[in-house]
């Protein structure tokens, strides 16, 4: 386990406090032209600021371990833990990854509570049917986004846009594809700025 992989999201909590965010797309709902999804099911279901499927907030990671089995990497220390399943066990395929942190000299510091969510998976889906593979301008008709940060590795940059009210967070690609979807607690603005790439530069953005 690596201890580094933590002091990136320790500074930006300290950071968030003071980071002012920019870009707001407010959501738009067009009452024409309505188009009825089908239903999305409790597995596969993005309830922003609550669950992404049956991982929910606050829930301990030894109960998400049974659920979802072996971890397949995690890193701990301070009293923080980034945990990842890959699907199938395949490294190249999608993720989920989870942010858990305990309350050291609490009540309840020998468990570890989740504290962010994030998938990769297109099978997740918030019930208005967003998730990754849809475009920032598609995200922005259902939830008000800002851009709070970028991840810059070597010549490709991921940025990030929050809402902070709902408790969501997505990770937009060069091409404007979402590529990952994060949940927090609503109105947590500092979640908001913790890593989840620990190998990428984090940058928060300036106004």
């Amino acid at each position: 386990m690596h201890k580094k992989y933590f002091i990136l999201p320790l500074l930006c909590l300290a950071l968030a406090c003071k980071q002012k965010t920019v870009t707001n797309l407010h959501a738009v709902t067009s009452t024409k032209d309505t188009v009825k999804l089908p239903p999305v099911s409790a597995a596969q279901l993005i309830d922003p600021g609550k669950s992404i499927g049956l991982t929910h907030l606050n829930e301990s990671l030894d109960s998400v371990s049974l659920k979802l089995g072996k971890a397949d990497r995690g890193d701990a220390a301070m009293g923080a833990a980034f945990t990842t399943w890959f699907a199938k066990h395949d490294t190249s395929g999608y993720q989920t990854d989870v942010y858990s942190h305990r309350m050291m000299g609490g009540k309840d510091d020998n468990t570890s509570r989740v504290k962010l969510i994030r998938v990769t998976s297109p099978y997740f889906k918030t019930i208005q049917g967003v998730g990754t593979g849809l475009t920032l301008t598609e995200i922005g008709k259902h939830f008000h986004v800002k851009h709070i940060a970028n991840y810059i590795t070597g010549t490709d940059t991921l940025k990030v846009y929050d809402d902070t009210k709902e408790g969501i967070s997505f990770e937009i690609d060069k091409g404007d594809k979402c590529t990952g979807v994060l949940i927090h607690a609503p109105k947590d603005a500092a979640s908001g700025y913790l890593s989840m790439h620990p190998n990428a530069q984090y940058v928060m953005v300036k106004k």
